[in-house]
């Protein structure tokens, strides 16, 4: 792409992640968003919810390669441990904070979205209760 864009030999590096080491994020960063999110704050982001939609894409990378994805989402539960806000202890297991983000989603399926459509995502294809 450098090359294409500047017509020189521009040989570039960038280390990337895989699928699977993004999705362990993904389910990090929505678990300390939605654990955390105050809806009357000013700074209200209701668009954190796209981390959960990014997820339900990557299922079937997700359950191909389940054990390596569930080794990337536990450190990176355990690297954001510090952001746990939500009545959820910072001690809390891997387990613990999954626990209160599926009961987030499960008990408060207006707090992300407007439309009604964004729980049915989450209900159906991610976790398949329904």
């Amino acid at each position: 792409m450098v090359e294409a864009m500047t017509g020189e030999d521009a040989p570039v590096s960038i280390p990337c992640k895989g699928v699977v080491q993004i999705a362990g994020d993904k389910l990090s960063a929505l678990t300390w968003r939605v654990l955390s999110r105050d809806r009357n704050s000013l700074t209200d982001d209701p668009t954190i919810i796209r981390h959960l939609h990014d997820l339900a894409v990557l299922r079937p990378q997700i359950e191909a390669e389940a054990t390596i994805f569930s080794a990337f989402a536990s450190a990176a539960l355990e690297q954001d441990r510090g952001r746990r806000r939500g009545g959820v202890s910072e001690e809390a297991s891997a387990a613990d904070q999954l626990a209160a983000l599926l009961h987030t989603l499960d008990h408060d399926p207006s707090a992300f979205h407007a439309d009604g459509d964004l729980y049915e995502v989450w209900r159906h294809k991610m976790i398949g209760r329904g």
